[in-house]
Formats: structure tokens, sequence, C-alpha cells
């Protein structure tokens, strides 16, 4: 039976070719379709990450650290009465380099205790309690107890009784004190994990998958003559620390002339015109509260006009906004935390003192971008992935701007409007395609029918030409439908460009492929068997009454085309010769 389809395929050439073409031809219009989305997905992500300056922005909620370590622990107590009663003590320590001004302690005992009248203790010292409350819960309110200033290197414990009717597990007791200070007004819970340095942000959030780099970036405004040179001293100033790998990573940071080094500075074109200094001279800057002002030598200057890793906004509202500041002066991390840190640490420790500008400081990550070329909504997936996991590093102290899953946001709801977009201008394609596939199914069907009437006389039955027919249509559908994608995939090569087509996802180009490829195999492969099982149902004397039931139109019996294309003629002729009717 193979042999004998193979030859019948050979043996007519132009209808096979015909009824190949077809198919390509419809397989080719659809699958064409599925590239392009899929090529396009590509593109559109990669064009919408190309502008992005910084992927993701991990903010230190406390870049100036925590002096003040709190603790509550909870420890049975003896009692002659059937009650049982449990010990409540509170630590506050100032562990910084500081004092700690108007620390307000505010506890209350935990569920299901209750507080214990006149036990309240500072240092073992008895605090009174107001109107029959606890010190540390009182009023209606159930303020605390201001403990006014408490040195560095100094420890307070605070202890007060609690009891309960019945007995009650220590450990399943939650620690619900609170602790605030004039220098961090938020309050925060008791026992909470010690605040991460931004070197430790950095080296947690460098190991997470998919994390290409991670790099320290902090930055701080002076006022208007901090800086210094020559006697001049000009406006507003800001400070930046950022370590080499930041530099090599956002070139868009030039060094116009000299070098970065370790206890050097770096100035903007701006501000070296500002001093009229030179690299090798030295610039002083003035700190808050520190009376010795920091003394660096300058060591090069920067073209910092385009640098947008550094003057992006960092507020969500105005994201993107480049907020450019002339003056700027560029110091190493160590420079920053061992002079600019404590001097604003000891701004908000210092009587009457307020800082009027906030340090910053934040981990600038960079995404692996190689897996994010694929569709939008593919490669928002992986970035909000890896956003969580750098939200898991340090849970409630820090804040997370993450630009790259914005922009895929945005990219994906604008790829899901394209693939529409694709479905309704492909669907006049789509019908043609079938269309031709099915005319193409009618014309073999047509041309085939002597034939199937000569095998049936030599004896074939409707089983045997029905699988006869059934191996041509697959044998047609498979090669139309492989030429159909190979048709398909240069198209949308040759409109999106190679190079475009080449950064595509190629798992997806493959599902594309193969699904083009079934689809056109089955959808070809029964438009052709479908007219054909038809044919084949068919008898021969139907076929003859069908056709001696249906005779000529009046007009070819009595050939008047041909007296009219006589008629045509001799009036042309007379026109020719002058001859008026």
């Amino acid at each position: 039976m193979i042999a004998y389809v193979w030859r019948d395929v050979v043996r007519n050439p132009r209808r096979s070719i015909a009824a190949l073409l077809g198919i390509a031809l419809g397989v080719g219009m659809a699958s064409g379709l599925l590239f392009f989305a899929a090529g396009s997905g590509a593109t559109l992500t990669r064009r919408a990450l190309a502008p992005l300056a910084l992927d993701v922005q991990a903010m230190l909620g406390e870049p100036l650290g925590r002096g003040l370590r709190f603790e509550e622990r909870f420890a049975s107590a003896p009692n002659s009465d059937q009650k049982m009663d449990i010990l409540v003590a509170i630590t506050v320590a100032n562990e910084g380099a500081v004092p700690a001004n108007e620390v307000v302690v505010n506890a209350e005992a935990p569920s299901p205790l209750s507080y214990v009248a006149g036990t309240t203790t500072i240092d073992g010292r008895l605090v009174p309690d107001v109107n029959g409350q606890s010190v540390l819960a009182q009023g209606s309110a159930r303020t605390g107890h201001n403990l006014g200033t408490v040195p560095a290197g100094v420890t307070v414990t605070l202890e007060y009784r609690a009891t309960s009717s019945s007995v009650v597990d220590v450990g399943s007791l939650v620690a619900n004190a609170r602790v605030s200070t004039r220098e961090d007004v938020v309050p925060r819970r008791a026992n909470a994990a010690a605040p991460l340095t931004l070197t430790q942000l950095r080296d947690e959030v460098a190991r997470i998958p998919g994390v290409v780099a991670a790099d320290r970036l902090s930055y701080v405004d002076l006022a208007a003559g901090s800086l210094k040179a020559r006697d001049i001293a000009p406006g507003p100033v800001r400070i930046y620390s950022f370590d080499a790998g930041y530099r090599e990573r956002y070139p868009s940071i030039r060094l116009a002339t000299g070098t970065f080094e370790e206890q050097g500075a770096v100035l903007s074109a701006e501000a070296a015109r500002a001093v009229g200094a030179q690299p090798g001279e030295g610039v002083t800057l003035t700190l808050p509260t520190d009376p010795r002002p920091l003394e660096l030598p300058v060591s090069g200057t920067a073209d910092l006009a385009e640098a947008k890793p550094l003057f992006y906004s960092r507020k969500t509202s105005k994201l993107e906004d480049f907020l450019y500041v002339p003056l700027v002066v560029i110091v190493s991390p160590s420079v920053f935390e061992q002079r600019v840190v404590p001097a604003f640490r000891a701004t908000g420790a210092a009587e009457g003192q307020v800082a009027k500008t906030r340090l910053v400081s934040e981990v600038d990550v960079l995404v692996d971008r190689g897996r994010l070329d694929a569709d939008p909504a593919r490669a928002l997936a992986v970035t909000r992935r890896i956003s969580g996991e750098i939200e898991r590093v340090a849970p409630g102290q820090t804040s997370l701007i993450d630009n790259i899953s914005n922009t895929l946001k945005v990219a994906s709801e604008d790829a899901a409007v394209g693939r529409r977009m694709f479905v309704f201008l492909g669907l006049p394609g789509i019908l043609l395609a079938v269309f031709l596939t099915a005319h193409a199914g009618s014309i073999l069907a047509a041309t085939q029918r002597q034939e199937q009437a000569i095998l049936r006389l030599r004896g074939a039955d409707g089983r045997r030409l029905l699988r006869v027919l059934v191996a041509k249509a697959t044998a047609l559908a498979v090669v139309g439908s492989a030429v159909g994608v190979a048709i398909g995939f240069g198209s949308a090569v040759a409109i999106l460009g190679r190079d475009e087509m080449s950064h595509a996802n190629r798992s997806t180009l493959a599902g594309s492929a193969a699904a083009a490829l079934v689809a056109g195999v089955l959808a070809t492969a029964a438009a052709l068997c479908l007219p054909g099982a038809r044919s084949l149902r068919r008898e021969i004397s139907q076929e003859r009454r069908e056709l001696a039931a249906d005779p000529a139109p009046g007009w070819r019996r009595w050939r008047l085309d041909l007296v009219l294309v006589a008629v045509a003629a001799v009036s042309e002729a007379m026109r020719e010769l002058g001859i008026e009717g």
C-alpha cells in the first residue's frame, strides 16, 4: 500500500505539488503568527529593560543602626498563695557610641497575666504606681515611662510582677514591651532582631539565585558652606559613598581626571570648578556636631551629568525622575562609615540638635537578565521571586523599590494586548488557510474518482481504499505542514530580524513549532480525508444520475455564446471598414 501511495504521489506531480502548496501556505500563515508572538515577546522584554538604570533597590530602614538593645524575659516567681506569679524583666542597654535621649518604655502584662500593684522597680529601685496603674502603662492611653537619657555603655533593668489564677507556660508568653527614643520615635518591640548593617545586607542579597551583583550606596546632603577649599565655600553639597564594583557596573559614572583612592575624594566637575580644587590639592568637609573638619585630598574629578543610578529619585511617587545635584563629593565606604555616619548619629543624640537631612543607605541589585529573554509575563514571575527573597533577608528592616518588576508588569500587559491583536489581525489569514486546505482536499477527491473506480473494478473494497486515502493524506499533511512551519519561521525572521529572533526563548520557539506542526498535520489531514471519504461513499451510478440530472444551460445548448462572438466580430469589422449600420 505504501508503495502504491508513493507511486500515486510521484505519478501526479502537479496535483501533489498543488496540494502541498495549499497546505504549506495555510500552515505557514498560522505558524508565522505563533513565531512572531514568541519573537516579539522576547524583543519587548529586552527593549523594556534596556533603559532601566537600577533593577532593584533595597533601602536600609535604619542606616545609622540601633544603639539600644531591648529585651523582655519571663520567669516563674515563688508565691505563698494559690496563684502563680511571673517575674517580668526588661533590659534597656545602650551599646552605641552616643547617648540615647528621651527613652520611653511601655509594657503591659501579657495575657492571661495581670499586673501586681506596687512591684515595678528600675535598677532595683521601687517606682510608685500612678493612680493604681503600673508606671509602664498608665492612664487611658496606657503610656509608658520616660527614662530620660541613657548614656553610652549603660544598661537599665526594669522589673515587675504579674500573676495568674491558673498555671501558665512561661515559654508561651509573648513579649509586648516597646521602646522609643528621640532619635527613633517609632516604638520598637522587645526581642526584635538586631538590624543588619549595609555590608551584611549586601552579602546576603548577593547569595540569592538570579542576582548578578549587589553593591552598597550611601549618600547624605550637607548644608551650604560645608565644602571648602581655598577659602571658597559654595552651596549645598552631597556626599556619595560606593566602592570600585559599583563604578564598574554603572559606567555612567565617568572619571574625568585622576583616580579613586581609599583616603581621597573625587569631586564632580561642577564642585571642582566651584572651589577651584585640582587633583593633589585638599578640601575640607564640615560635618554636623563634629568639631573636626573632614580633610581629604582631591584624587580626581568625575563627570556625573548622566549618572542615573545616583540621581534617580528614591521616592515611589517620582521614580525615574532625574534629580541632578551639581556639587558632589565621592568618598570611599570606609571614610563614610568612620566619619560621616558617626557625625549624623551624634546629631540625633545631641540636645537641641535635629538633622535636617536623612542619611540614605541602600543595596543596588542587578538581576541576571540572561534569564529574562522570554515572554514578559514569565520574566515578571522570575523578578518577583527574586524580589520576594530579597525582602525575606531582613523583614521589617528594608523597603524595596522593584524597578524591574514594575517595568516588566507594564511590558507584560502590552504583550497581552499585542497577542490579542495578532490573533485578530491573523483571523483572515487563518480562514484563508482553512479554505485553501479544504479546497486542496476537494481537488484531490475529484481527481481520484476515476482511479478509485478502476481499483473497485479490480476488487479493492471500501476499507482498503480508505486506508490508501488516509496514508496519502497523512503523508501530504506531514510534508506540507513541515514546509509551512519553515515558511512561518522564515517570515518571522524576515520581519523581526535574525538578531531579535536569536534572543527569543528556545523552549518557546520549539513549543510554537511543535504546536503548529501537530495542529497543521491534524487539520490538513482531516481536510484532505473528509472529501475523499465522502467521495468513496458515493456510488458511480449515483454520480452519473447527478450528472444527467444537471443538463447544460440553454445558452450553451443553443450555442448562443458563439452567435454573440460572431456578431461582435462582424460589428468590429464593419467599424474598421467605415461601414455604418
